[in-house]
């Protein structure tokens, strides 16, 4: 790998942490390993060439989790269910032996990341996020920060417990208050904010970010799986905050569950994603049945396009941004709409004078959903749009190479303005 391509890649890693936090991830979970350890590698080779803005920069490597690690099945590709009818479909989709009843446990899903703590004789030894089955990133020395989990707990041998770390709303809000004042770009949800917060390279940063860390599951010794309800119980007795959960004995219960929830969700001190259904019961198959999570619905709302602009990112890219009417969703006031990348903004082929519906999940970067009047396409720009420079097409991006480009040489002084401002906040 050459300088050029590394820059490349620091660039393309950006953007993937963005996607994934946003939830619409551009690549696999596989794909984004292999160019993170081939930037690794470069870096690893040419220290003194190392930009700051790399997410090789933050802490969180990834690797292999240890041998006894059971990361849950539960968030791995669970059924999504947004109406009855899933749901009935959903219970219906069980055979169970006769002498068993449908019986299960719903419980709150905050706003957040999903981690796993592990520990060995009661005490707590690492820290990692749950991103796929066999892979995790190592988050162990910022979760020390973390004040509302213990640090021993009554459990010999060795055992993992999941859940979300998140923020209180109350929390995020001071926190964007005073990046606004010093004018520093603030965090967009609660997710952003977390996943920020968990992954900076010194924990003294994420100390002062009133992190919360709510469990959910417990995983005993050889490979013991209580019920979910028991989790709960067990987990609240050695000292962990737990989510808002019920035990539910039929369908009706999950609704009124499940309509309680979202009558109430805006009043919660933190963000609520959805509702986890899991079966309550010890079944020889117990590892192939897939949990369900509720999602709520999403607000949607209709606006005018006003024009597309392309920007200079800091590393290069030029991006497609929707210029758009203000519309407010989720209390939250929205005037445009980053549109990814030329291909997908090829693939919406919308301009000047277009009418679209857009859409932002609790706490999420807004997208359009729907497109009722195209408006006027324009193709993308050749020439750079702040130096006037060719353009150059690399992986669906367009990229200006002009190293004097004035939009370039601000958008990287910005950028250590924010990495030194982070220190401060």
């Amino acid at each position: 790998m050459q300088y050029k391509e590394y820059e490349e890649s620091v660039g393309l890693l950006i953007k993937y942490v963005a996607a994934y936090c946003s939830k619409e991830p551009l690549v696999t979970d596989e794909q984004y390993d292999d160019l993170y350890a081939a930037v690794l590698a470069y870096e690893t080779s040419h220290p003194e060439t190392i930009d700051p803005a790399s997410p090789t920069q933050k802490i969180g490597s990834v690797k292999k989790l240890g041998k006894d690690v059971l990361l849950t099945n539960i968030y791995q590709d669970p059924v999504e269910l947004t109406s009855t009818s899933d749901l009935k479909n959903y219970i219906k989709s069980f055979k169970f032996n006769k002498e068993i009843k449908n019986k299960f446990h719903c419980s709150h899903v905050p706003t957040g990341i999903r981690v796993e703590l592990t520990y060995d004789n009661g005490k707590f030894i690492r820290a990692t996020t749950c991103r796929s089955k066999d892979k995790g990133s190592d988050i162990t020395d910022n979760i020390y920060s973390i004040t509302n989990f213990p640090r021993n707990i009554p459990i010999s041998g060795w055992c993992a417990i999941c859940g979300i770390i998140t923020v209180h709303r109350t929390d995020l809000l001071e926190v964007n208050q005073s990046r606004s004042e010093l004018h520093i770009p603030t965090f967009s949800s609660a997710e952003e904010y977390v996943y920020n917060s968990i992954h900076q390279v010194s924990p003294e940063n994420t100390k002062s970010r009133r992190l919360k860390f709510y469990a959910d599951t417990l995983y005993g010794v050889n490979r013991r799986i209580l019920i979910p309800s028991e989790q709960i119980s067990k987990l609240t007795s050695i000292g962990f905050c737990t989510v808002r959960d019920m035990y539910c004995e039929s369908e009706s219960d999950i609704l009124n569950f499940v309509e309680e929830s979202a009558r109430i969700k805006d009043v919660l001190p933190t963000d609520l994603e959805g509702i986890l259904i899991r079966l309550d019961a010890n079944l020889p198959n117990e590892a192939e049945i897939k949990p369900a999570v509720w999602k709520f619905a999403v607000d949607l709302a209709r606006t005018n396009v006003r024009d597309i602009e392309w920007r200079v990112s800091k590393t290069g890219i030029v991006e497609p941004y929707a210029d758009i009417d203000m519309t407010i969703i989720d209390g939250k006031s929205i005037t445009e709409i980053f549109l990814n990348d030329i291909q997908q903004y090829k693939k919406l082929h919308i301009g000047k004078g277009a009418v679209v519906d857009i859409r932002k999940a609790h706490g999420k970067t807004p997208v359009i959903e729907n497109i009722d009047r195209p408006g006027k396409y324009k193709e993308p720009p050749t020439v750079c749009p702040s130096c006037g420079e060719p353009l150059a097409e690399e992986g669906g991006y367009l990229k200006c190479e002009n190293l004097d480009c004035p939009e370039l040489l601000v958008s990287k002084l910005e950028l250590y303005q924010d990495k030194c401002a982070d220190v401060l906040v």
